[in-house]
């Protein structure tokens, strides 16, 4: 501790020596990125953000056209979710909205471009591509504005909870709402699979008829996911081959299987019941997890954890789901 207290002291003597270092690694660095040999994430967004604008000998901007703008917003999908969405889904992703371009100067010619830039900006966030693309499936918070680069949301709570009677209802009622979130993000296509778990990445509606994604960046298709966890890369056991919370095994030296486990293990392990930090370890009970609990729901909850794919997991998703929402009702009629 006193060391520590002379160090400022120590760096104004030596402020000469400090100061030059200083200078000197700055220099450095700079000229690393201007060589190629470092790269960052500021040039990373700025290329891919501005890649759509070339100029002319002039100095002026050239935007694309419209048709070179929705194939533009097509390879852009491609890439990022390996799928392909009809016409008007591209439109609509190419478009801000009205609200948007209030308030804005010049030609509507003008007024579009600007338009473009904010929308090709916006577009390389995952948060925002998916919660417009599948907006109608209302997994994700739905977009309610844009300004610019920036985006807002509906609220939805996050998932939070008290150890109490009273809570318990509200606690169950969150777990049938997340178990028709996990089917609603399985059960169209593309599928998605979250590969980061946490509690808080869940969110109940104002109206308490929904759970939605909060944390969307790991929500990935089904065939991206599998892309992460199967791309070859050498291994020698199966925790090479995870990416996240998206586990699969090491065959033969190579990554080369697909995701194995699926959404319901994982929201049973990490969020039914315990609480886990991003390193495995168990800090809390789970949503599910009370003195209230009955015994024959825990024994479900570890077999959600440990079942088999296929046939099993249907039946357990099922049983699961129908144990919980016959708690609910039983529940809602004690209080009457």
């Amino acid at each position: 501790m006193i060391y520590m207290r002379r160090i400022p002291g120590i760096i104004y003597r030596k402020r000469c020596i400090v100061f030059s270092a200083v200078a000197i690694l700055v220099f450095v660095i700079i000229i690393l990125l201007h060589w190629g040999i470092l790269c960052s994430n500021i040039q990373a967004w700025h290329h891919v953000s501005y890649l759509v604008y070339t100029t002319d000998k002039d100095g002026n901007k050239k935007y694309p056209s419209e048709a070179e703008f929705e194939a533009m917003l097509a390879a852009l999908v491609s890439s990022k979710l390996n799928i392909s969405v009809p016409r008007e889904k591209l439109q609509k992703l190419g478009h801000l909205g009205p609200s948007a371009l209030e308030g804005l100067h010049g030609t509507s010619s003008d007024k579009r471009k600007r338009e473009m830039e904010a929308v090709w900006f916006l577009l390389q966030g995952h948060e925002y591509l998916v919660s417009v693309l599948f907006e109608e499936r209302e997994v994700f918070p739905r977009v309610v504005g844009t300004c610019g680069p920036y985006f807002a949301s509906e609220w939805v709570d996050p998932l939070l909870w008290e150890e109490s009677k009273e809570e318990w209802i509200n606690r169950v009622h969150a777990a049938v709402l997340v178990l028709e979130l996990l089917e609603a993000l399985e059960d169209s296509v593309p599928a998605f699979r979250l590969c980061d778990v946490r509690p808080g990445d869940f969110g109940i509606t104002n109206d308490g008829s929904k759970a939605k994604v909060l944390d969307s960046d790991t929500a990935l298709p089904q065939a991206v996911a599998d892309k992460m966890t199967s791309d070859n890369k050498p291994c020698s056991k199966d925790e090479d081959c995870h990416y996240l919370d998206c586990k699969s095994s090491c065959h033969k030296g190579l990554c080369s299987e697909p995701v194995l486990n699926n959404n319901l293990q994982v929201v049973c392990d990490k969020v039914f019941l315990n609480q886990k930090l991003p390193g495995g370890a168990v800090v809390l009970p789970g949503l599910l997890m009370s003195e209230h609990t009955p015994s024959s729901l825990t024994a479900l909850l570890r077999l959600c954890v440990d079942h088999p794919s296929g046939e099993g997991a249907d039946y357990v998703r099922k049983k699961l789901y129908g144990t919980l929402s016959q708690m609910e009702m039983a529940l809602i009629d004690e209080t009457i």
